[in-house]
């Protein structure tokens, strides 16, 4: 959200394997297979060095879990999933990236001493709606055995696109000079374009939005029903899931980034987050319920405050509207959907 350059290059289709080192070469072990998280905007499968280590270093849990480790990378921004929503530009090509890799740790991951019929794919928020997304595809039948999504699910309201045309496309073709009146030859000029120049028209401005929106809204770049990878929306794909393991959760805070954008005062020590404030919140998430959506909203996330809530109360009541909105109840609607095509 702060880039003012591209890092790594489009040359990026690699994985790494982290293998528990004993005293005899390890034979079938469980294979963890991780993709990253990050909006579908940034991220990579080492990430940055935090402290001195690598984010994604999969060594600790190699050995302490005695399992092997995969980290994979995929195609994010719109060099990931940007689509025109229909043939033309289908888009979900991160999640083909994701396939492909998975694919390949199916084949290959025997020579280093893991169990090919005992994978599983795990990840978290943006990471952990993608393992959502390649348990609901039909193209995953009998690739892996477990899945675990940590933070959100294909169901989040932020992990579809369903206006790609609309909302995405077109602004990335303004910023890189392929506006035309003709779709065939806006997409046609984008498909030429330079691919760091696509990648920093693609990045959002979160500054223009603090206070004034729901951040949700700027998370254009998104999986898309392609009819292919997505055949369907995600709700009906659980048909698809039955044969998986699944294991999802979220942590009690998850939706803070996102009510420290959208409503600042919450992060000031001295704010004061008003009842408006709140209200405006619920307005933003709900709008497409319509009015009576935030009334309604409101009455059930305000019962217990009493009469004079304290400022601490109504800033966590932010946080948790928007941790129920983007993650917990998504997730708790996936398990739902997945227990009941799984009997």
């Amino acid at each position: 959200m702060l880039q003012t350059k591209t890092q790594g290059s489009d040359d990026c289709l690699y994985l790494n394997i982290f293998v528990p080192q004993g005293l005899k070469l390890s034979t079938s072990l469980p294979v963890m297979v991780y993709l990253f998280g990050g909006a579908f905007m940034l991220g990579a499968s080492n990430d940055v060095a935090i402290l001195g280590d690598s984010l994604y270093d999969g060594k600790e849990l190699a050995e302490r879990g005695d399992v092997i480790v995969v980290t994979v990378n995929y195609r994010v921004g719109t060099m990931g999933f940007l689509s025109s929503g229909d043939a033309r530009l289908p888009g979900n090509y991160g999640l083909w990236d994701q396939h492909a890799a998975i694919s390949w740790v199916r084949r290959n991951i025997a020579a280093f001493g893991g169990n090919p019929e005992n994978i599983t794919i795990f990840g978290q928020s943006a990471g952990a709606v993608s393992a959502s997304y390649q348990m609901l595809s039909p193209h995953s039948k009998g690739l892996f055995r477990r899945v675990i999504s940590q933070c959100g699910v294909a169901l989040s309201p932020w992990a579809l696109q369903k206006n790609p045309m609309r909302l995405c496309l077109r602004q990335i073709a303004r910023k890189v000079g392929c506006s035309r009146s003709d779709e065939d030859e806006m997409l046609a000029c984008l498909k030429l374009s330079d691919p760091v120049g696509l990648t920093m028209a693609g990045k959002i401005d979160v500054f223009l939005l603090l206070g004034k929106g729901v951040v949700m809204d700027l998370l254009e770049l998104a999986p898309v029903v392609d009819g292919d990878f997505v055949p369907d929306e995600p709700s009906r794909l659980f048909h698809n899931a039955a044969q998986f393991d699944y294991m999802a959760g979220v942590n009690s805070m998850d939706g803070h980034l996102f009510a420290g954008v959208d409503v600042p005062s919450i992060n000031k020590e001295n704010g004061n987050t008003t009842v408006e404030d709140v209200k405006g919140l619920l307005a933003g998430l709900t709008k497409e319920k319509g009015v009576t959506a935030v009334g309604s909203a409101y009455s059930v996330y305000s019962s217990h405050w009493g009469s004079a809530p304290e400022p601490a109360v109504v800033k966590k009541t932010v946080a948790d509207i928007e941790t129920d909105f983007l993650f917990l109840v998504p997730t708790q609607i996936a398990l739902q959907l997945h227990a009941n095509n799984s009997r």
